[in-house]
């Protein structure tokens, strides 16, 4: 029930998830933790009799197909940066969704999951086939991760690292990894 609400909420009230401010991106990195946490729970269990895992999962490809729709490859990119991204989870639950048959699993929905899922892999591939110097002639790579480029800038102080290092440490405090001086704003360089 509580997948379903959150891909409601997604619907409905995707401003909440804008990735152009710091709430919204910080939203959206909780969605997709979330959102991985699901899949791995749902997709790690034992069949049980009674248990349904489509009314989990569908709502969950939704919610996903939601986000794909308002914000495109700039969400799937942050999706697929994400530690807790695993490309085979996803094929399996869209496997999951086709080999159970699921009557809703037709037509627009149907259309919508497929695109979701060809965006998914085409973003996905770009990034697993980018070599170290590619991303280095992208921008410098994260010191946190040592995985993203560099891509956010922290006010008054200065320092920068990778959207999704900043977002996930602003979670939990408002300081600047390196000096600890208080973050006051984020600022996307890769528009500027």
């Amino acid at each position: 029930m509580f997948c379903l609400h959150l891909e409601t909420v997604t619907r409905l009230a995707v401003q909440y998830f804008s990735l152009d401010e710091v709430t919204g991106q910080i939203n959206t990195t909780r969605l997709s933790q979330l959102v991985f946490h699901v899949v791995q729970r749902t997709l790690g269990h034992q069949t049980t009799e009674g248990f349904d895992d489509l009314l989990i999962l569908r709502p969950v490809v939704s919610l996903l197909a939601n986000m794909n729709a308002e914000f495109g490859h700039v969400f799937l990119k942050q999706l697929v940066s994400d530690p807790g991204f695993h490309m085979d989870n996803i094929e399996k639950v869209f496997e999951k969704l086709k080999l159970q048959h699921d009557l809703s699993f037709h037509g627009s929905d149907y259309d919508r999951f497929s695109l979701l899922l060809d965006n998914i892999r085409e973003v996905y591939m770009l990034k697993k086939n980018m070599s170290s110097e590619e991303a280095e002639q992208m921008g410098e790579v994260c010191s946190i991760c040592c995985t993203n480029t560099i891509d956010r800038k922290f006010e008054p102080c200065g320092h920068m690292s990778c959207a999704q290092c900043i977002l996930r440490h602003l979670l939990n405090e408002r300081s600047c990894f390196f000096c600890k001086k208080d973050v006051l704003k984020v600022i996307d360089v890769s528009k500027i």
